[in-house]
């Protein structure tokens, strides 16, 4: 997002040809890690509340941090880092006035990225999110119809917090899904008018931002986590403002 503000205030004079490949780069391995975590989230809510039985053996921190790092270097190596060796391209794009992989070098490349980046993930968030919501339906059937259940019991707050995850991931597609679009349209043709392409592309970059809105609305923790972060932000404002500049009375 820095990145994009400056080439759309500067133009593509603002970085190097290198550099701009490697934000283009960075940018790549942000976008995908970001849907890669909501997948991980997803499987880590369908493990806690279908399969909680075997959920402490299986998400331990050790697994976790596994999963977190080969997320980071999966959507490097199968992404991100293709252009770099020839298949597709980095560069400035004119009309997304940023620097990101060039739509027009290879039309497969790019369907290659949106069925790994985008399809793949989204797939398996699905289908997490479909368990768990079958899962909910059940119990809550089998409870009104008094009949056992042999899972856990899920809560008000598990609802809750699948129901915010869900809104985020919907977020998500419908932020991406118009660049998608765009990009793989204009591969072909590249036929998207300016103005639309544009749109599109900062629609997409706001993800990110709407979603520590989603989170402090629905979840009472983000609230009180971000109270605390301004407040301290605030205290140590005052502090260095308050500070004491008189210089000290001469000794004799």
């Amino acid at each position: 997002m820095p990145s994009a503000i400056l080439t759309f205030a500067f133009g593509e004079t603002v970085f190097s040809k290198p550099g701009c490949i490697f934000l283009a780069f960075l940018e790549s391995v942000a976008c995908g890690v970001s849907l890669m975590s909501l997948m991980l989230i997803a499987i880590n809510r369908y493990l806690f509340i279908c399969e909680y039985h075997r959920y402490a053996k299986i998400c331990t921190g050790r697994l976790i941090t596994a999963a977190v790092v080969a997320s980071w270097v999966t959507v490097a190596v199968l992404i991100a880092f293709p252009p770099l060796v020839g298949w597709g391209n980095y560069g400035y794009d004119a009309k997304t006035e940023d620097c990101i992989v060039d739509r027009t070098a290879d039309l497969i490349y790019n369907i290659y990225g949106t069925g790994v980046f985008i399809m793949v993930p989204l797939l398996f968030t699905f289908f997490c999110y479909f368990k768990i919501f079958q899962t909910v339906y059940t119990q809550r059937k089998a409870m009104r119809n008094h009949v056992g259940f042999s899972g856990r019991q899920i809560s008000k707050k598990d609802i809750k917090l699948i129901v915010t995850l869900l809104v985020v991931l919907l977020m998500f597609v419908l932020c991406w899904v118009p660049f998608v679009g765009a990009v793989l349209f204009d591969g072909v043709r590249d036929m998207a008018p300016s103005d639309v392409y544009l749109s599109a592309a900062w629609l997409a970059m706001t993800n990110s931002c709407i979603n520590s809105f989603i989170y402090g609305v629905a979840d009472p923790n983000f609230r009180q986590g971000y109270k605390k972060i301004l407040l301290c932000c605030q205290t140590k404002s005052s502090r260095v403002g308050t500070t004491d500049t008189t210089p000290p009375a001469p000794t004799a």
